[in-house]
């Protein structure tokens, strides 16, 4: 898994970093990678299929990742609208709602990058999109999954349309269903989620 990982990171970061030469490519690897096996070791202690998975864009480094234990707080997710009062109830509430948060982008960049839109369609492109898709995604997530997206901005990437995609490829129609898959949307103002969503997705 974590060869395929790194594999797929790499083939991305030279797309990006061919358009932006300034970028550290083997320092995005090797730190995307990173990112990727800490997320995977997260997603591998939930049990049964994810029930909420929440879509975030990507981290800069490790030491600010969602699931790096030792990261603090962020605008991201406010452990208060989750009834709790440190990063260790909410990572542990979401634990108990089966909730995992997975990054849109695969590349631990500066969001101003995937702000500019420069990476456009491509069949490569798309094809490692899916590939980082299914990697981390497969066996995990079924129809009965929840996507809650945190900012409103990701549903005009082109990452975006291929997610969408990869859902009904990877998991085929719902007809009982005709809406699936399911999309929520929490974002708030500025870089806050708006807790009265946050509530009503989770029912807290």
């Amino acid at each position: 898994m974590k060869n395929q990982a790194q594999t797929t990171i790499q083939n991305i970061a030279s797309i990006y970093c061919a358009k932006f030469p300034l970028l550290n490519q083997q320092e995005i690897v090797d730190v995307s990678t990173q990112v990727s096996v800490t997320w995977t070791t997260k997603a591998d202690e939930v049990k049964g299929p994810i029930k909420y998975l929440i879509i975030g864009e990507a981290t800069q480094n490790l030491d600010n990742y969602f699931y790096n234990p030792n990261a603090k707080t962020t605008p991201f997710l406010s452990p208060s609208h989750f009834g709790c009062s440190s990063k260790s109830e909410l990572l542990q509430k979401l634990e108990d709602l089966n909730a995992m948060v997975f990054d849109l982008y695969p590349l631990a960049i500066a969001t101003s990058y995937y702000d500019k839109k420069a990476i456009t369609h491509s069949p490569l492109f798309k094809g490692l999109m899916m590939d980082y898709f299914k990697l981390h995604l497969d066996g995990r997530i079924n129809q009965e999954t929840q996507i809650v997206v945190r900012y409103a901005k990701l549903f005009n990437r082109i990452e975006w349309d291929y997610f969408k995609e990869f859902l009904k490829l990877q998991l085929g129609l719902n007809p009982s269903n005709p809406s699936w898959p399911t999309i929520h949307s929490i974002a708030g103002k500025a870089n806050f989620a708006d807790r009265k969503m946050v509530e009503q997705v989770f029912g807290l």
